[in-house]
């Protein structure tokens, strides 16, 4: 009876020690389930937010490289994986109205953003302008965000000289007079990877002769 009572009395006075760890790992099982959930629930928010942003990003750039405007011995494209800067006949701001610029799509890896940029072209007849020339206008044009939470971008290239599509090298830069064939743009948004092959059509421009 003294022991059975001294039992009572200890268990009314607190929890056991298995108890106590029982608590401890429900506890913990639950702070794991509802951060696994919460992560989940943001992954979809994401990719829900992001449609309109990764169809913007693809549907722009597709234009505007159907549409590169080349002048005379000036560099139309140029570019390296992280940033790329044309000259083009589709500004965005007036809604692929025709207006030539200069345009730039830069990611901003610590940010995980791409964001954009244009200028555009003053008149170039009878003299064309230099391509150095419009990107320092570029450089004090302000930037505007395209798309957000883009992880790992890159652009590469695939050389006008291609004949063969089944067994090209892709090239991680471009700087020639002569714009490329074909640009690939990958990224990945909500751990689901992009993969983007857009073709390039170069529209020359000819200066008029005084």
């Amino acid at each position: 009876m003294y022991v059975n009572g001294l039992s009572r009395r200890r268990s009314a006075g607190g929890f056991t020690l298995i108890e106590t760890l029982v608590v401890l790992v429900i506890s913990v099982g639950l702070v794991i389930t509802m951060s696994l959930l919460f992560r989940a629930v943001a992954q979809t928010t994401l990719i829900l937010r992001g449609g309109n942003d990764e169809w913007a990003l693809q549907s722009r750039l597709r234009e505007q490289l159907r549409h590169l405007l080349t002048l005379p011995g000036e560099v139309p494209l140029s570019a390296d994986p992280k940033e790329i800067t044309f000259t083009t006949w589709k500004g965005q701001r007036d809604g692929h109205s025709g207006k030539p610029v200069i345009a730039q799509y830069r990611y901003a890896a610590g940010e995980r953003i791409v964001f954009y940029r244009e200028v555009e072209l003053p008149a170039w007849w009878p003299v064309p302008p230099k391509f150095s020339e419009l990107r320092s206008r570029l450089e004090q044009a302000p930037e505007t965000r395209l798309a957000a939470g883009i992880d790992e971008l890159r652009f590469q290239f695939v050389g006008a000289e291609t004949i063969d599509l089944q067994t090209f090298n892709l090239q991680a830069s471009w700087q020639k007079i002569e714009p490329p064939q074909i640009l690939l743009l990958e990224f990945s948004r909500a751990a689901r990877p992009y993969s983007l092959y857009l073709v390039t059509r170069a529209l020359a421009a000819h200066a008029l002769e005084p």
